[in-house]
């Protein structure tokens, strides 16, 4: 979410964060980015679609909601080594799959 696979590493590396702080600090540094983001959109026009809205953005938002309760639960009891591994195959596969794509401007 808003470059969380930028601004974790960045916290951790740089900041010298624990991974907890840094997920943590994550979610809170990218919360105003999107809500900027959605009110541009919101202004613009670009959410016109109900369609959309019903089948796509609020099933997303009800399992993101979902997502973060039980994750934040878990997180407070799992070790912080697990988390760095879920963390960088996370990161991993994030950077297989980008490498793999085909490039759009060749």
């Amino acid at each position: 979410m808003a470059g969380g696979e930028f601004i974790i590493p960045i916290l951790i590396f740089v900041f010298g964060a624990d991974i907890r702080t840094a997920g943590t600090a994550s979610v809170l540094i990218s919360l105003p980015v999107v809500l900027a983001g959605v009110a541009r959109h919101w202004l613009t026009g670009h959410y016109r679609s109900q369609s959309m809205l019903a089948y796509l953005v609020l099933p997303m938002c009800i399992g993101s909601l979902i997502g973060a309760t039980v994750g934040g639960y878990l997180a407070a009891w799992a070790p912080t080594d697990a988390l760095r591994v879920v963390l960088a195959a996370i990161l991993a596969g994030s950077a297989v799959k980008l490498w793999s794509k085909p490039s759009a401007a060749a």
